[in-house]
């Protein structure tokens, strides 16, 4: 998270900390509730970890939402009724 304001980042953080268990639950696996300072941001090994477990969870809510309607758009491009006009 970051606001460019330190202490609503915090808050935002605190947030969402106080319903990691809601989270973690619709994630279905633990999530890591670090609070990374400024300094980790410089941290390449930090970034690729966390890149690395977001698009995996990411890659995984989307797997499963592709599974559940494997044709999203279909019925977006079916031809509708034209409208005569009298």
């Amino acid at each position: 998270i970051n606001t460019g304001h330190k202490p609503i980042n915090k808050a935002l953080f605190d947030q969402l900390h106080a319903q990691r268990m809601e989270a973690e639950r619709a994630f279905g696996e633990p999530l890591d509730w670090s609070r990374f300072g400024p300094g980790a941001v410089d941290d390449g090994d930090v970034l690729e970890a966390c890149y690395r477990e977001i698009t995996s969870v990411m890659q995984a809510a989307l797997d499963s939402l592709a599974a559940e309607n494997p044709r999203p758009l279909l019925g977006r491009f079916r031809a509708r009724p034209t409208r005569t006009r009298n």
